[in-house]
């Protein structure tokens, strides 16, 4: 192989990378481009700004219900009583207060129309760290009551 051809190798290679590289940068400046373009065509309308508040106020009701769901689901096949009586009663506690909250959000919305997400109730540091800590404090609790596992040594032996 003689060096020419193998310098000319190393330059397509070099400019095969180059120019991917820029590629994706335009390619990603174009697609920012075309959603700041779409996302402002999309502010012309009403309904879409009537739609995005929605979902928004929607978003932390419905993620804190499907986590609780997902976990209660869990906590069925768990083995120790007492910590699967603590988890369902704590699982409920935020079920029912995060349905409340859901409902009353909506109800909020649709007869006061409020922008900012401070009318409501999902949005509330209380609720949102408060669920975070329960679905946590009930991981612990879970844990703490699981039988030991045997360590890598004891396995071994």
């Amino acid at each position: 192989m003689d060096d020419n051809s193998r310098v000319g190798k190393y330059i397509r290679l070099f400019g095969n990378i180059f120019f991917s590289f820029i590629g994706f940068l335009l390619s990603l400046a174009l697609l920012i481009l075309l959603l700041k373009l779409f996302f402002g065509l999309l502010d012309k309308f009403r309904i879409t700004s009537f739609l995005y508040t929605l979902f928004v106020i929607l978003v932390p009701a419905c993620f804190f219900i499907a986590v609780n769901l997902y976990y209660w689901r869990r906590t069925r096949s768990y083995q120790v009583a007492w910590a699967k009586i603590i988890s369902f009663v704590l699982f409920t506690i935020m079920l029912a207060s995060w349905s409340t909250c859901l409902v009353r959000d909506v109800y909020t919305y649709f007869t006061s129309g409020h922008q900012d997400i401070g009318s409501y109730w999902s949005f509330s540091l209380v609720m949102l760290a408060g669920s975070v800590f329960l679905v946590f404090l009930v991981g612990i609790i879970q844990a703490l009551a699981a039988p030991a596992e045997p360590d890598w040594l004891t396995k071994a032996k």
